[in-house]
């Protein structure tokens, strides 16, 4: 019998439409010790689902600091701003899903986040 691999850790991110939304992620190995990231790529794209090939939007990711291991992912107000959201209020939120993906500097990919990513509709950003 084949062995399943490992799900990544999930997190919900719950984001304003407008608003400019950042956060910072530790990457650590199985010790609770921090990787070093120098050279590493991430990548994070927001879709409907998982087999929309439509991306509704991308982060700008930043190591911030390598041999500690952390980056930032950072998505501007322009670009939360044109999420398409069903809602007429902050309380009808729209839903879509995220994960990350890590490039090591062999050029290894492997997903390490994963999860729903909410959208509040704003009002006062128009």
């Amino acid at each position: 019998m084949a062995k399943r691999k490992l799900m990544p850790p999930t997190q919900e991110l719950v984001v304003n439409q407008g608003d400019d939304f950042s956060f910072q992620l530790w990457i650590k190995d199985s010790h609770d010790t921090p990787v070093d990231i120098t050279d590493y790529q991430f990548t994070l794209k927001v879709r409907e689902d998982a087999e929309n090939d439509q991306v509704l939007i991308e982060a700008v990711s930043t190591v911030v600091d390598a041999s500690d291991g952390l980056v930032e992912f950072y998505f501007s107000s322009e670009l939360t701003s044109q999420i398409d959201t069903e809602g007429l209020n902050y309380e009808e939120v729209s839903e879509y899903w995220y994960d990350i993906l890590q490039t090591n500097k062999e050029g290894k990919k492997t997903r390490i986040l994963q999860g729903r990513f909410i959208v509040s509709p704003g009002i006062s950003y128009h």
